[in-house]
């Protein structure tokens, strides 16, 4: 692959530039990014367990985390500063809300359509066929869970990569197998 103006800038082999998501891209995802040509991004809170409105805190996490990633590569990364910490806006308490209300709707739907293959013949092929992609949809939704509403200390979201796996393996149990 030829180098563009983007590699240059950066220095970097290839032109890819890895998101900064949060808690997810740590110093070893950053570091094995920029290692393979890449721009490795550090998440805003990357080496946390949870969310903190301790400004310095934050700050120490990200220095340990950009003290590792130069411990593990020469390479270039980058990092991503976010302003302002603190209480949950009304407006965000409103998107989380809606983002449970999107959630339960896509369960109850998964679970109508279960229900009604499984009236219909739960034995034919179309239901297995039907179980398979269920199981496989709710243990996608309880990994990207596990690794985004599992960190925050409000139990619910703690509780999704379960349920969600639950949910799966009954669905695994009692259709496809």
């Amino acid at each position: 692959m030829g180098k563009n103006r983007i590699c240059e800038l950066l220095g970097i082999r290839y032109p890819i530039i890895q998101a900064p998501m949060n808690w997810v891209s740590g110093a070893d995802l950053v570091a094995a990014v920029s290692k393979a040509g890449g721009l490795g991004t550090i998440g805003p809170n990357a080496g946390s367990e949870d969310i903190t409105p301790d400004v310095e805190l934050t700050g120490e996490r990200m220095r340990t985390q950009i003290r590792k990633v130069k411990s593990l590569t020469d390479a270039p990364f980058a990092v991503n500063v976010v302003a302002g910490f603190g209480d949950i806006s009304e407006d965000n308490r409103n998107i989380i809300k809606m983002e449970w209300i999107v959630e339960g709707v896509s369960l109850i739907f998964i679970g109508t359509i279960v229900g009604v293959v499984t009236y219909i013949g739960p034995l034919g092929e179309l239901s297995r066929a039907v179980y398979t992609v269920v199981v496989a949809g709710l243990l996608a939704l309880a990994l990207v869970s596990l690794f985004t509403g599992f960190k925050v200390r409000f139990l619910p979201f703690r509780l999704c990569p379960f349920i969600l796996t639950i949910s799966a393996v009954l669905i695994f149990l009692g259709g496809v197998l």
